[in-house]
């Protein structure tokens, strides 16, 4: 997924630690990358899964807060086949 940043950026300040910022420089340099691409396509995917996440978690809600009336409705019509229809 890694990519040339097209759009308009904004510079930010981060602290992190030293031994971060080495694994982040070591790996920017394997894939011939800046450091500045490498974290904002980890950041990307780190948004990405985060949102992938709270979707998970919402039609879990969904589908269990729904579980009884799904229930019903298979029950109503267990003994319909598309003959019937």
């Amino acid at each position: 997924m890694l990519h040339r940043h097209t759009t308009a950026t904004k510079k930010i300040c981060l602290n992190i630690p030293s031994l971060l910022l080495e694994k982040i420089d070591e790996e920017a340099a394997n894939l011939s990358i800046t450091r500045s691409e490498l974290t904002r396509e980890a950041l990307e995917s780190y948004a990405k899964s985060v949102s992938a996440a709270r979707l998970e978690k919402e039609l879990k809600e969904g589908y269990i807060a729904t579980a009884e009336l799904a229930k019903k409705v298979c029950e109503e019509w267990k003994f319909v086949n598309a003959e019937n229809l």
